[in-house]
């Protein structure tokens, strides 16, 4: 799993959760920048992106793209404060498996992030497991 946010506090809530959670992801590497969650995940070919929105350098929709074009097989979910159409759209339109509203403790994002490893897309409001 790659993290791609340039909030540390999150991106450090996230480790912590993927860590302890009972299927354990391997972290591939943390990055801040769009441009940096794109060369990392060339590098690393992480099966899973935690992608944040707004990202310096390049957005995380554009880092999406272009980590999808390289390899389609990638799962990514979308973090973001907000949850307006054109936002949820665009993720759909780039590739992301799954959008997530940022929360203090990242555990609805983890649930996510989780459901698209193994596959699953979701955007929107609605739970993984229904």
């Amino acid at each position: 799993m790659l993290i791609a946010d340039d909030h540390p506090l999150y991106s450090a809530t996230a480790c912590g959760r993927s860590s302890s959670a009972p299927r354990t992801f391997e972290l591939a590497g943390e990055a801040t920048t769009g441009a940096e969650a794109v060369e990392l995940a060339a590098t690393s070919s992480p099966s899973i992106v935690l992608m944040d929105l707004r990202m310096p350098e390049m957005t995380g929709i554009d880092a999406t793209r272009r980590i999808l074009e390289r390899d389609p097989s990638v799962g990514i979910l979308i973090i973001t404060m907000s949850e307006d159409d054109e936002s949820l759209f665009a993720a759909m339109r780039a590739g992301a498996r799954a959008t997530s509203r940022r929360t203090p403790t990242a555990r609805s994002s983890f649930e996510r992030f989780r459901a698209a490893a193994v596959g699953e897309v979701i955007f929107g409001r609605r739970s993984p497991t229904g």
